[in-house]
C-alpha cells in the first residue's frame, strides 16, 4: 500500500518485506534499496522494519540505476491503493555542518482518493488481519492419529506450538507413536513404541529472500523391551533458506534450505540379526555431521480451507570416525501433505510419506523403503 505525493510514495511496509523488496516494487530494480535506506533516517538494516511501518520511498530521479523516471500508474497499480494530494510540505534541509532530522515530517491535504482495479498483494494486508499481528502463538494437538506403517497399524498423540513475531519464528514438536508389530523372524507379536520432538528457530528474510534458521531434535525408537534406537540427536545452528515464492496468490511457500546437523546416535544392534533365537545385543555409537538439504512447497485453495504441503528431504552424513562420507547412511524421503479446515478449531488431516532410509538395511537389517499413511483429526488455535 502506498500513498503518493509530489514525487515520493509513503509506503506501509509488509509483513516479511525489505527494502530491497520495496526497491522493486517501486523501481523495478533491487539496487535502489540504498536511496530508500538514506531517505528514512531512522532505519540502519532491513531488520529494522516493523510490519505497517512507513517508508518514504524518493523519487525514481534519486536512483541512477532504476529505468523509471516518473511514477507513473503501471508502477503504482504494484502498490495496489493510491492516493493523490495536491500538496505537501516539508521541513527545509538542515544547513551545513548542523545534525539532519531523522525524517522530515510531511504534512499532505488529501484532494481525493481512489482504488485501482488489482487485487492487494498478500504482503501488503491490512494491519488488523490476523496474518499481520505483531505476536501470534498456534497451538495444536493431534491427540489420536491412526498411522499405517507398511501393514502395521500404529496408534499417536502430539502437538505443535508455534510463536510468530514480526520477522521471528520459533516453532516446537512432539510425537508419540505406540503399537503393536510382527517379528518378520519369529512371527511373534512385539509392544513397541517411538518418540519425537522437534526444536525449530527461524530469522525470516534476514537478507533478500534468504531465511536463517537453527534447529534441534530428539528421537528414539523400542521394539519391545529393546531400544533399537535409543537416542538420536540432532542439532545445527546456522542453516540457510531461500525463498523462491513466498504468499504470492495461492503459494505460500517454494524453498530450498540446507543446513549441517551434528547426530549423535546410541543404537542397540542385535549379535546375529539371522538367528531365530539369539536375544543379544550390543550397543554402537556413531557420531556424524549430517548434510540436510530440503525442498518444500506449500499452498491454499478452495479460499483457504485446503493446504497442501509436499517436502523432500535428502541427508547424507559425514561420519566424524571414519572422516569421510558415508554414502550407506543416507535418508531420502518424500513427503504429501494435505489438511482440510473443518471449522475454525479442527482440521482432517492426511499425510503420506515414502522413505528410503539406507542406515536401516545396513546397520539392523530391516526393509529400507517405508511408506506410511497418517490420518488425524487437529484441535488448534490462535491467540
Amino acid at each position: 500500500m502506498g500513498e503518493i505525493f509530489s514525487q515520493e510514495i509513503v509506503h506501509h511496509a509488509g509483513i516479511n518485506e525489505n527494502l530491497m523488496d520495496i526497491s522493486f516494487r517501486y523501481y523495478g530494480t533491487r539496487k535502489c534499496w540504498k536511496e530508500i535506506l538514506a531517505r528514512n533516517g531512522q532505519l540502519f538494516s532491513d531488520s529494522d522494519l516493523k510490519v505497517w511501518q512507513k517508508i518514504v520511498v524518493p523519487s525514481p530521479l534519486k536512483c541512477t540505476k532504476s529505468l523509471v523516471k516518473t511514477f507513473d500508474k503501471e508502477i503504482l497499480k504494484k502498490a495496489s491503493y493510491t492516493e493523490n494530494f495536491s500538496s505537501i510540505i516539508t521541513e527545509p534541509m538542515p544547513l551545513p555542518g548542523t545534525q539532519p532530522p531523522s525524517l522530515p515530517s510531511v504534512t499532505m491535504r488529501p484532494k481525493k482518493s481512489e482504488t485501482l482495479n488489482e487485487a492487494p498483494s498478500p504482503l501488503l494486508k491490512n494491519p488488523n488481519d490476523d496474518d499481520n499481528k505483531k505476536l501470534k502463538i498456534k497451538i495444536s494437538l493431534s491427540p489420536f492419529v491412526i498411522k499405517l506403517i507398511n501393514s502395521e497399524k500404529d496408534i499417536n498423540y502430539g502437538g505443535s506450538l508455534e510463536y510468530l513475531n514480526n520477522k521471528q519464528e520459533v516453532f516446537f514438536e512432539y510425537d508419540r507413536s505406540i503399537f503393536s508389530s510382527t517379528d518378520s523372524l519369529t512371527q511373534l507379536n512385539i509392544k513397541s513404541g517411538s518418540q519425537h520432538a522437534l526444536l525449530t528457530y527461524d530469522f525470516n528474510k534476514f537478507w533478500g529472500n534468504f531465511t536463517y534458521f537453527a534447529l534441534a531434535s530428539y528421537d528414539n525408537a523400542r521394539e519391545g523391551d529393546i531400544f533399537l534406537t535409543e537416542d538420536q540427536v540432532q542439532f545445527g545452528v546456522i542453516g540457510i533458506k531461500y525463498y523462491f515464492i513466498k504468499y504470492k496468490n495461492n503459494i505460500d511457500d517454494l524453498s530450498l534450505s540446507y543446513i549441517p546437523l551434528f547426530e549423535y546416535i546410541v543404537e542397540n544392534v542385535s549379535d546375529d540379526p539371522t538367528s531365530l533365537t539369539n536375544a543379544t545385543y550390543h550397543r554402537v555409537i556413531s557420531k556424524n555431521i549430517r548434510q540436510s538439504m530440503r525442498l518444500r512447497f506449500k499452498a491454499v485453495y478452495l479460499d483457504k480451507s485446503l493446504k497442501v504441503k509436499n517436502t523432500i528431504f535428502y541427508r547424507p552424513a559425514y561420519s566424524i570416525d571414519q572422516s569421510k562420507f558415508n554414502w550407506s547412511d543416507s535418508l531420502f524421503e518424500q513427503t504429501l501433505e494435505l489438511s482440510f479446515k473443518l471449522n475454525e478449531v479442527l482440521d482432517l488431516r492426511y499425510k503420506n510419506t515414502v522413505s528410503w532410509d539406507q542406515r536401516a538395511k545396513v546397520v539392523h537389517l530391516l526393509p529400507s523403503t517405508n511408506v506410511i499413511h497418517r490420518l488425524s483429526l487437529d484441535f488448534h488455535k490462535e491467540f
